[in-house]
């Protein structure tokens, strides 16, 4: 293991004593068994990949001795500039392929609002249990916000942060043994926060001090106030750390365990998601990371991503990952285009490119199946407003909605009234139209840029009325075939909404399996066959006339009175996973792993009770 010891100006001769802060370095190096080089920019070699630096041997420096890249690099001196500018061009191209430990630390105050936002509800959880009476006048919120403490933190050996000093804001240590209650609400508490702080950050801050007055956090910065032994201890734990995960990416200490990474914008409505992916891959003896696309743009050798840890999510750097299961799906995106191409190497379970799926391309491809052409509903665009009128007017009931995902929004109905009148009913209103108030309506909608359609409504309600739609979704299992996961049903609770996928709309989930029963008793297993019947189908003939690869499908159904089923629309992208996050990751992660490696069956005993039944 090579650590780099890195100025981009020397500016001290090595005749000379050195810097204290490079003494420490080179010293805790030594102790720690540690070949390390000392060089400026002037020797680095980018294109060849070593530097020109000196090193001790016997006690002494020797000028000008050529090395390979270290594997981890300390900067030693404090660089007037830390823009991305400022960084000489050799530099850029050394910390594309070598880890650094030390970044600049950007702390705005939108940050620290946000963070004590998060932290005002921390704490009226905390007071809330310690109860009333005694507990709460000793230990509430007003006491502990009398008093300003410092708390110092450093990344270590395996890169979480360890609390290595707390200090009053008179400089007087605190004294663990002697006021443990608080040492232990302060340390949680200076972790959480670091942690957050560093979520903002494409890379690992490695040391940080925070200012913390009962709950809130008045600033933070980028050192501590420590002996240059003591930090040198710290810093060189973290550069090995770092050493050693670039050396797994290189391949030198490449590890048995394969990386499953789930790239995402950590949406809190995969929270449980995440959480049940990590679970499955440690059940199949493999790691599991999540990875933010902001996260991957920085060109840096290693990736940051956060890993399950004792419950918690921590950052962490990570080589990079066998295989990725692309939650974000958007690939093609200029605003994601970085991301992508620092895992275009590495399996996917998606290849195709990002955006909805459109209503009419899923109808026009469905036109062309005999055997499912029959579950569309008869529909116009909006390039023709009079043809779009028309379509109206021949069913009397119409749906109006964006051709791309809307999550349930810009929906509107319309119905045709005896007297020739139109009645619009959107998220909040009724509207009395013309037929030319209506068709200047359709004329706007084709004008606003946005693609729109219209199409019959179909009646899909339970016999009181209340709408509702299934939501089906298959995920490709590690055979490559479709499984159907437990369908959910979307109910609105209001007669007089006919979306009841809106967010101001108040609507209840139910699983298939138990709607049914309620409402369709009497032709359960005929429905089911149906359902699944139409799933299928649709999600095979999609696979065959679309080339690229998709793990996963979203399919939105309705069901009329006549007991037929109609296809609303198929989502390959934003797939809401409410509910099913376990069956998910039950399926996906084996399917990752066998993209990278045969499947290592493991037994019913380490990992649930039985598999998910094959669909032939």
């Amino acid at each position: 293991m090579l650590i780099g010891l890195y100025c981009r100006k020397l500016s001290f001769e090595l005749e000379q004593p050195l810097p204290v802060a490079v003494q420490a370095l080179v010293k805790e190096l030594r102790r720690q068994s540690c070949s390390f080089v000392l060089f400026d920019a002037d020797g680095l070699r980018a294109e060849q990949g070593w530097v020109n630096g000196c090193t001790e041997q016997e006690d002494r420096w020797l000028v000008q001795v050529r090395v390979p890249f270290p594997d981890a690099v300390i900067p030693v001196g404090e660089p007037d500039d830390t823009s991305q500018d400022a960084i000489p061009a050799e530099e850029l191209r050394l910390r594309e392929q070598v880890p650094f430990t030390t970044h600049p630390l950007r702390i705005e105050q939108d940050m620290l609002r946000k963070l004590n936002r998060r932290q005002r509800r921390r704490e009226r959880e905390w007071v809330e249990q310690q109860g009333d009476g005694e507990g709460r006048e000793g230990k509430g919120s007003s006491g502990a916000s009398e008093s300003i403490h410092n708390v110092y933190l450093h990344r270590g050996t395996d890169g979480g942060w360890t609390v290595v000093d707390m200090r009053t804001a008179e400089g007087s240590c605190l004294d663990r043994r002697a006021d443990w209650e608080q040492w232990d609400r302060l340390e949680a508490l200076a972790m959480e926060l670091a942690e957050e702080i560093n979520q903002e950050h494409p890379y690992l801050i490695d040391e940080l001090g925070l200012d913390i007055q009962g709950w809130k956090l008045l600033d933070a910065s980028g050192s501590i106030p420590c002996s240059a032994d003591e930090r040198a201890m710290y810093k060189v734990a973290f550069a090995r750390y770092l050493a050693e995960v670039n050396l797994e990416r290189t391949g030198i200490a490449r590890k048995e365990q394969k990386l499953v990474a789930l790239l995402s914008t950590g949406d809190s409505k995969e929270a449980l998601l995440r959480d049940a992916c990590a679970y499955v891959a440690a059940g199949y003896g493999s790691r599991f990371c999540h990875l933010h696309p902001q996260d991957l743009t920085v060109p840096t050798p290693i990736l940051k991503g956060l890993q399950l840890r004792e419950g918690k999510w921590e950052s962490r750097y990570f080589a990079p990952p066998d295989v990725v299961y692309d939650r974000l799906k958007a690939r093609g995106s200029p605003d994601y285009a970085s991301a992508y191409a620092r895992l275009r190497e590495i399996p996917s379970m998606e290849d195709r490119l990002g955006g909805s799926f459109s209503k009419t391309r899923l109808y026009e491809l469905l036109s062309q199946e005999e055997g499912l052409s029959w579950h569309v509903l008869p529909y116009a665009t909006m390039a023709d407003p009079e043809l779009a009128l028309q379509t109206i007017e021949a069913y009397g009931s119409s749906v109006i909605k964006p051709d791309n995902g809307s999550f349930g929004d810009r929906l509107l109905f319309v119905d045709a009234e005896p007297d020739g009148q139109y009645v619009l009913q959107d998220h909040h209103h009724l509207h009395r139209l013309s037929r030319e108030q209506l068709k200047q309506l359709l004329s706007g909608l084709r004008a606003s840029g946005r693609p729109y359609l219209v199409q019959r409504f179909v009646d899909s309600s339970i016999p009181s009325g209340m709408v509702f739609f299934i939501r089906v979704h298959l995920v490709r299992d590690r055979s490559g075939r479709w499984q159907l996961i437990s369908p959910v049903v979307y109910l609105s609770t209001q007669r007089h909404h006919r979306n009841p996928n809106h967010r101001t709309h108040f609507w209840v989930y139910s699983l298939w399996e138990t709607f049914v029963r309620h409402h369709f008793e009497d032709d359960q297993q005929e429905l089911n066959e149906a359902l699944r019947s139409v799933s299928m189908r649709l999600t095979r003939y999609l696979e065959e006339v679309l080339s690229d690869r998709f793990s996963e499908v979203g399919i939105d159904l309705g069901l009329d009175a006549d007991r037929n089923w109609w296809i609303f629309e198929a989502n390959l992208n934003k797939i809401g996973v409410r509910f099913r996050e376990l069956e998910i990751a039950r399926l996906i992660i084996p399917a990752a792993l066998a993209r990278v490696q045969p499947f290592r069956q493991i037994t019913e005993k380490q990992y649930g009770e039985g598999e998910v039944e094959h669909e032939d």
